[in-house]
């Protein structure tokens, strides 16, 4: 007997502490605005296709809701078949919520937001495959003068004066600690700007995020740093600790 499972319903917001214009759209900001209340939120059927293949599969959306809690030019992201695109803009198109509204005085404001149709079969627990994700990982060199000596840690700050690239730390191996599975939702070019401390090993430590496209992004990019490994920063002919910022992306699936 099949039984599908109710929709999942993600949220993954912008995380930008400004304060747009009465109209422009808003995104989730816990000092600015109120997450919108799902009031209707109807399954989406299985496709038929999927059904006789007994094909799962992970479906995401995008879309504005708007000052009455429709929603307003939903469209697909991503999904691991085209065949689930349809009938997840079907249900989609059908939800309705109680609308964003600012903290200061509770108006309704337009609200971005994505999520995911799951599709399963019964109660499988397994997660559903993903394709891989095309990940990036860029340093950032400082742009300010900074000390020749290292700070109070033992790490210089990154910057022009390493003889960049052949001096700069290296991405060894990418640990993918939950960076690819949150950005499966959102538009290609999602990512952080982040600082860590790179050690003579290559041993990552500290990340501290700077930024990130959306609010989701920020705990698994500090997880996915954490556990990746580098060649150190070479000065002067030595391996050294460095204090350096990266920008990590992900560039589709």
């Amino acid at each position: 007997m099949i039984r599908r499972l109710p929709v999942l319903i993600c949220l993954f917001t912008l995380g930008r502490a400004q304060t747009p214009p009465p109209d422009q759209i808003y995104s989730f900001d816990p000092k600015i605005v109120h997450l919108p209340v799902p009031v209707q939120i109807p399954e989406a059927e299985m496709p038929d296709q999927a059904r006789r293949q007994q094909l799962a599969g992970l479906c995401a959306v995008a879309l504005i809701i708007d000052k009455r809690g429709f929603p307003q030019d939903p469209h697909v992201v991503r999904s691991t078949d085209p065949m689930f695109a349809e009938n997840s803009l079907n249900a989609v198109k059908q939800y309705r919520f109680k609308p964003a509204t600012t903290l200061q005085d509770d108006k309704p404001v337009l609200f971005s937001m994505h999520v995911e149709i799951n599709y399963r079969f019964g109660r499988d627990p397994d997660p559903i495959l993903l394709p891989p994700p095309h990940i990036r990982l860029g340093f950032l060199l400082s742009a300010q003068p900074d000390s020749p000596a290292p700070n109070s840690d033992g790490a210089y700050t990154l910057s022009h004066r390493f003889d960049a690239p052949n001096s700069l730390p290296k991405l060894q191996r990418f640990a993918n600690a939950g960076f690819g599975r949150a950005a499966f939702s959102l538009e290609d070019g999602a990512g952080c700007d982040a600082i860590l401390t790179i050690d003579e090993t290559g041993h990552p430590s500290n990340v501290q995020i700077v930024k990130c496209d959306y609010f989701s992004l920020q705990e698994p990019t500090v997880r996915s740093l954490l556990k990746s490994r580098f060649l150190p920063a070479i000065l002067n002919g030595n391996p050294v600790m460095v204090r350096a910022g990266v920008r990590l992306v992900c560039d589709g699936f």
